[in-house]
């Protein structure tokens, strides 16, 4: 997927030309305008928000916490209507 940047100076695209990681979730982009007649650079920071739709290498994870959060006779129901489903 690529990631678009616009010069806020004077819209044109830019480039990142370096990115530094300064945690898990953000990262410092180092970004050119592509307009020989701008050449505006600047930093921006590109921070992680919010998941939209799990990952499906964390369904099994996922489901599992669910199922530990519930009581015991809830988790109970739930196990015997997946039996259902299953015959």
């Amino acid at each position: 997927m690529a990631v678009r940047v616009r010069c806020n100076q004077c819209g044109s695209l830019g480039i990142i030309t370096k990115s530094d990681r300064i945690s898990e979730n953000v990262s410092r982009l180092y970004c050119r305008c592509k307009s020989a007649s701008c050449g505006h650079a600047w930093v921006s920071t590109l921070a992680y928000s919010h998941t939209t739709r799990p990952s499906s290498k964390q369904g099994h994870s996922v489901a599992i916490a669910l199922l530990d959060a519930l009581s015991p006779e809830a988790r109970t129901k739930i196990i015997e209507e997946l039996t259902k489903l299953n015959k």
